[in-house]
């Protein structure tokens, strides 16, 4: 697992390629924990996988509303959910939104900012990104 620090550009570039190389599993969905402070570009990062698989409109955060779904018009995903748990008081939200559900589709590339929020809910084949912001030209991704 690598750590860049990244120029935005690189960062699209880096996003496009860190998806482009995920494909479904066989028996569940694809989950992407993005760890990182407010302002670390976690929800850039979406917005950049989202792109990368032709989502019909521009990934927005999902910080007021939880929980938003794109369909992707190619690659191997049916659906990208993006999540957002920074509001959420604790695992159980999540649930009753039903998080386990999405997890059983291997179809679905599930983004979750603010992992650390609903920790238990994480399945153990979670993929964890963290984010840190340099400046405001710069970020460091670990676990790409």
């Amino acid at each position: 697992m690598a750590s860049m620090k990244l120029s935005r550009d690189a960062f699209k570039g880096m996003a496009e390629e860190f998806v482009a190389g995920l494909h479904p599993a066989t028996n569940h969905a694809t989950l992407i924990a993005l760890r990182g402070d407010l302002g670390a570009s976690k929800t850039t990062f979406v917005q950049d996988a989202a792109h990368y698989f032709g989502a019909p409109e521009r990934a927005q955060s999902p910080t007021f509303v939880i929980e938003k779904r794109y369909t992707p018009t190619s690659g191997p995903f049916s659906k990208i959910v993006h999540i957002d748990a920074y509001r959420l008081d604790d695992a159980d939200e999540l649930r009753h939104l039903g998080f386990e559900e999405l997890l059983t589709v291997p179809t679905n590339l599930i983004f979750l900012e603010w992992p650390e929020r609903v920790e238990e809910l994480l399945p153990p084949w979670t993929q964890m990104l963290k984010f840190k912001f340099v400046d405001e030209e710069h970020r460091i991704i670990d676990g790409i």
